[in-house]
């Protein structure tokens, strides 16, 4: 069941205005990208057209503050109702999106989520001194 969604703030719609995009108004909770290893909560969603009016592609930003772009024809891939069981939710995302008063992510998928995040290691030498 897609939910309604915040509108981008006022800097990124000045911006949208001299560009030709279609802000979205309802879509999929959660963002499943395929080159990423966490789910994300969907914050908003806009399409960026081409001169001629034509779907060129998707721009998803996420409620951690992160984002990502995917072609047109992938909506049903990316953005989803339900994460995959086998990947962990943003726990950034999930944070921010309680805070300002958004559903829970297990309210929305109808089961727990599991949460995570990633850790940068360093692995070249045993540290700086």
């Amino acid at each position: 069941m897609p939910i309604a969604l915040e509108q981008p703030p006022y800097r990124k719609r000045r911006f949208y205005k001299e560009h030709r995009v279609k802000i979205w108004k309802r879509a999929g909770s959660f963002a499943v990208n395929p080159r990423g290893i966490l789910t994300h909560r969907v914050k908003h969603v806009v399409t960026y057209l081409d001169a001629n009016g034509e779907n060129r592609h998707h721009h998803v930003d996420y409620w951690c503050g992160n984002g990502c772009c995917f072609d047109v024809g992938f909506e049903k891939e990316v953005l989803t109702d339900s994460p995959p069981i086998d990947r962990m939710l943003c726990h950034f995302c999930e944070n921010n999106a309680q805070a300002k008063d958004q559903p829970n992510a297990g309210k929305l998928a109808g089961r727990h989520i599991h949460r995570g995040v990633l850790k940068a290691h360093q692995v070249c030498c045993g540290g700086c001194k």
